[in-house]
Parts: structure tokens; C-alpha cells; sequence
């Protein structure tokens, strides 16, 4: 679901209309399907390191479209969902935010560590 850097570089013409439309339907498909699956939800997250840091405005402009969708889909599906976005800004005050994330978007290792600790 992390499309957001083609959508920077403009090399995903989806809109976030499409993005939302098509989570729909793989969350329908899913559910539909396999009734009592458990599906979670994280929400997309960003960290002012690498990539991300050298245009933050436009990253976080994106990426709040599609945490809103990701929050709305949770509720509407009734899914877990996980917030992530405070947790590592939270986290990015107990140690630097390349600790965390590497390229602004993709957790390092140590950070699958922290992941399942998250609710």
C-alpha cells in the first residue's frame, strides 16, 4: 500500500480516490472470502530522514491523506488498526530518527523489534 513515493515522483497516476477504492475492494475480497480473518491495519508513517527530509512538506501532505483512509477503512471494515506516525515521532525523541527508519519510509531492523509492541 506504500505508493506515496510514486506519487511524489509522479510515477503512480492513481489518485487517493483510486487508492481508497481499491483498498476497498481487497478488503471486501478478503472478507468476503475468509469471514473471520483478522486484519490489521498500520498507518502509513513517515520520518524526516534521507529522502523524506529533503521535501517533508510534500511527504507530509500525502501521507496524511492516506493515514485518514487508512483510519476510515479500519472503522468501517472493523479492523485493528495501529497507529504509527506518534509512535515513531515519539521514538524519534528517545533516539535519532535514523535509528528508526533509514529512508524515511522503511523501519530498520530494530525497529521490527519495537513494531509488535505498538497498540
Amino acid at each position: 500500500m506504500n505508493d506515496v513515493i510514486a506519487t511524489i515522483r509522479n510515477d503512480n497516476p492513481d489518485t487517493v480516490e483510486q487508492f481508497e477504492g481499491t483498498y476497498k475492494i481487497i478488503l471486501e475480497q478478503t472478507l468476503n472470502v475468509l469471514p473471520h480473518t483478522q486484519i490489521v491495519l498500520y498507518e502509513p508513517f513517515i520520518v524526516p530522514v534521507s529522502r523524506v527530509k529533503i521535501i517533508t512538506k510534500i511527504w507530509h501532505v500525502v501521507i496524511l491523506k492516506r493515514q485518514k483512509i487508512d483510519r476510515t477503512l479500519a472503522e468501517t471494515y472493523h479492523t485493528t488498526f495501529i497507529r504509527l506516525q506518534k509512535q515513531f515521532n515519539d521514538a524519534c525523541q528517545k533516539a535519532p530518527a535514523n535509528y528508526w527508519i533509514w529512508d524515511g519510509i522503511h523501519p530498520c531492523y530494530q525497529d521490527m523489534n519495537y513494531l509488535p509492541d505498538l497498540r
